[in-house]
């Protein structure tokens, strides 16, 4: 008899913990909470600049809306977003998905170094000095890297169908299910 309400207790705790684990889950994680901030939010395409410094819009005008467009935002001072810039790097070259990698520095010529250094200067970067201009449309990112994955809006700019927080291996099969599962292409 003991044992039987011993056990009980235990199988009730867990069942407790785990509900309590799923509320904090859905709720209070604040990269959840962030992400669905975002959620089907339209951003615009922003004036920019290019790595040379020179104006340029975030999605340039090779992007003929038909893939998913994944909208990136790190810094070369952020380890997480050095990590993924080369599976960002691979899913660009694939073609599969048009990329733009906006960083956040605010010094040019630690951009150009970067890239150079880690072989990345075919990658699509556009430079937004200190988030200035996405903290302006609204876009103000809490932490790097955050990564907007998008589909054309129908009156103009890009609408938000998932927010990922933190480093991803963008290349992997199962972040490319992903991608294709929010954006429906």
């Amino acid at each position: 008899m003991l044992r039987a309400v011993a056990l009980s207790l235990v199988l009730a705790a867990t069942a407790a913990c785990s509900a309590a684990e799923d509320k904090a889950a859905d709720n209070d994680d604040p990269r959840a909470v962030y992400a669905a901030k975002y959620q089907d939010k339209i951003l615009p395409n922003l004036k920019l600049a290019d790595v040379n410094g020179d104006a340029a819009d975030m999605v340039g005008a090779d992007y003929d809306g038909k893939k998913p467009l994944i909208v990136n935002l790190w810094a070369t001072w952020c380890t997480p977003c050095v990590k993924e810039m080369p599976s960002l790097y691979k899913l660009q070259q694939s073609g599969k998905a048009y990329v733009v990698a906006v960083t956040t520095d605010r010094m040019q010529d630690r951009i150009t170094t970067f890239l150079s250094e880690h072989n990345l200067k075919d990658l699509n970067v556009r430079w937004d000095r200190g988030s200035k201009t996405l903290r302006e449309a609204g876009f103000a990112v809490p932490a790097l890297p955050v990564t907007f994955i998008l589909t054309p809006a129908k009156d103009g700019g890009y609408m938000v169908r998932s927010t990922e927080m933190g480093e991803r291996e963008w290349d992997h099969p199962t972040m490319w299910e992903k991608i294709v599962k929010v954006t429906g292409e």
